[in-house]
């Protein structure tokens, strides 16, 4: 299953398989792991929904 690897600060896609040292867009250095098909048609802050949710299914 492909995945992105996504900046938590800014939220744009940064990679695909391999975690660069910090994001060229905004300098931060904190990533999340995303299926692109979660990415789809969705607003700037999509990113931090997914990842809420994603912490919640792992709690159960």
């Amino acid at each position: 299953m492909p995945e992105h690897i996504i900046c938590a600060s800014c939220g744009k896609r940064v990679g695909r398989k391999r975690t660069p040292p910090e994001c060229p867009y905004c300098g931060e250095k904190k990533f999340v792991r995303m299926d692109p098909e979660e990415r789809l048609g969705k607003g700037p802050e999509w990113w931090k929904e997914a990842e809420r949710e994603r912490r919640v299914r792992e709690r159960l």
